[in-house]
């Protein structure tokens, strides 16, 4: 005759039942705090005035297991300033060349912060015995 004794199963569903409460906490902790310094790196790179002030930040709301931060510009001169301007022309025809050049400050600060971001989260999970494969 054949038997199977389970020892801690129960303690094993309460402590998956745990598990996302847990990584919620964690994960919020490491997505606000990759806002805050993505903002704190793009205020340096901006000049003093518009652009730099008007960055901010907002949570979103994605349930109770998810957590969601948005950054965003309210400058009228952020797409500018990360994209550049076109070419001016006198009417002669000679080019004076562009207003701005293109600065890409918000998007490459943000794929940066992005990639920083993924690889925290990859370690908080396998810190809890979970395992991550794939790129993000």
């Amino acid at each position: 005759m054949t038997s199977v004794e389970w020892r801690g199963l129960e303690e094993l569903k309460a402590a998956l039942r745990q598990l996302p409460t847990e990584l919620t906490g964690e994960a919020s902790r490491i997505v606000e705090g990759t806002a805050n310094a993505a903002i704190v790196d793009m205020r340096a790179e901006y000049p003093p005035g518009e652009l730099r002030d008007g960055l901010y930040q907002s949570t979103q709301s994605t349930g109770p297991y998810g957590v969601g931060i948005v950054i965003r510009n309210r400058s009228g001169w952020a797409w500018h300033w990360d994209y550049g301007t076109q070419m001016r022309h006198w009417v002669n025809g000679k080019s004076t060349g562009r207003l701005w050049p293109p600065h890409h400050t918000f998007g490459r600060t943000m794929a940066q912060s992005r990639r920083r971001m993924y690889a925290q989260l990859q370690q908080l999970l396998e810190r809890h015995g979970l395992r991550v494969s794939g790129e993000p």
